[in-house]
């Protein structure tokens, strides 16, 4: 039986943190596709590595044991999917026309020597950072060169990725009011990273008879622990059906051998808002708890639960208001038909928005979620205030299947 004790208010503040967290992959099922064979890069041939999509499209990550890349799901319902290690690579409007102006740069185009380095933007913005110093703020783009072979960094049953074989990192001065300094712009190239955190990669060495023999760690996985955790009795009845939940730390207790595990779950059992945007939200989280397990592993693929306790959390809440900006870009972005037809039926909430003009979009972004639920919609409002030009939506239910 678990036992129950309080937390702190710094675990609390951790907590909270966390839940604000939204997961970014949607694994779904492709096994008909094929990676290719071998390490050789990606040739370029002729014109760009990107394809536009339309801002109403649906795009996501996708992972299976054979393939890996993004997933677009057009406005018709066709759902089309875009390999990582190959072109071409799908952006939003925003991102393309970013892009598509490095790679159209000579100092790029001679950095690549003949290969298709991939913009690492399945988002709408293929910025990946913005770093700053006594010069003024800079953006960060990555572009990667993948190979076709597949590595397995933490073991064979654990997860793979293609190895990189190259990386240009492109830094662009960002002006007073947000526009990127192309002209100025730093394009550097180096070898691409194929170094991963791993918790089973550990080995030990022990002598006998004057003989060195290397002993390999048991190759234990995520997905097997989390499993046996997920699905374990005192555990289950608390994540199904709750609002939120993600695995917040996991790993080897012991990595010289690393048969026993642990794992900690964080849970949100409900989200409660009341209110509404003219005159503010509150939102209170129910039903927190951190579950801290200790699993007993033993090869090839059994996972026990030895040990389980639960830290209760008090309930939180918290408030939000908007100013009268903020209040003119909501009241546009729920008069437009698609984000009518989106929220249909659905108890909503308005969670963010800009109040000022975002100069990167431009525009303000109305955050619209679903209360005690995983739909989401993301809003461009015009700097006029006056329509709706990009209307993102989102289904990201909780998926602690991958770390």
């Amino acid at each position: 039986m678990p036992t129950r004790s309080g937390v702190g208010s710094t675990i609390l503040a951790v907590v909270i943190i966390i839940a604000l967290v939204v997961a970014a992959f949607a694994f779904l099922s492709f096994s008909s596709l094929l990676p290719r064979s071998g390490s050789s890069g990606i040739s370029k041939t002729t014109g760009s590595c990107l394809e536009e999509v339309p801002d109403n499209a649906r795009m996501g990550d996708y992972y299976n044991s054979s393939s890996q890349g993004s997933s677009v799901t057009y406005p018709n319902g066709t759902t089309v999917i875009f390999p990582l290690n190959s072109c071409p690579v799908p952006v939003y409007s925003d991102a393309y026309k970013i892009d598509s102006a490095i790679e159209a740069d000579p100092r790029f185009i001679a950095a690549e020597n003949g290969s298709a380095y991939e913009a690492t933007s399945t988002c709408n913005c293929s910025i990946t950072a913005n770093s700053s110093n006594s010069t003024g703020l800079y953006a960060i783009l990555d572009f990667v060169l993948y190979g076709n072979q597949i590595l397995y960094p933490c073991g064979a049953n654990n997860y793979w990725v293609y190895n990189q074989l190259g990386l240009i990192i492109v830094t662009i001065p960002i002006n007073s009011t947000g526009g990127l300094q192309y002209s100025h712009a730093e394009i550097q190239s180096g070898p691409g990273s194929n170094t991963y955190s791993c918790t089973t990669t550990v080995e030990t060495s022990t002598t006998l008879s004057g003989s060195t023999s290397a002993m390999q760690p048991p190759t234990w996985s995520y997905q097997g622990m989390t499993a046996a955790v997920t699905n374990s009795s005192e555990v289950k009845p608390h994540i199904v059906g709750a609002y939120y939940y993600i695995v917040m730390r996991y790993g080897a207790a012991s990595p010289g051998n690393g048969t026993q595990l642990f794992e900690d779950i964080y849970v949100i059992g409900a989200q409660t808002v009341t209110g509404n945007w003219t005159t503010g939200y509150n939102e209170t989280l129910t039903g927190q708890q951190i579950f801290n397990a200790t699993v007993q592993y033993t090869e090839p693929s059994t996972y026990n639960v030895t040990g389980l306790t639960v830290k209760d959390l008090a309930d939180s809440s918290s408030q939000t208001s908007f100013n009268a900006t903020q209040k003119r870009a909501i009241g546009v972005a729920l008069a437009n038909s698609t984000v009518k037809a989106d929220i249909v039926g659905m108890h909503y909430y308005v969670g963010f928005v800009d109040s000022q003009v975002n100069d990167s979009a431009p525009g303000y972004w109305v955050m619209i979620g679903q209360v005690n639920g995983y739909r989401s919609l993301a809003v461009l409002v015009n700097p006029g205030l006056t329509a709706v030009s990009k209307v993102i939506a989102s289904d990201s239910p909780p998926n602690i299947g991958w770390p």
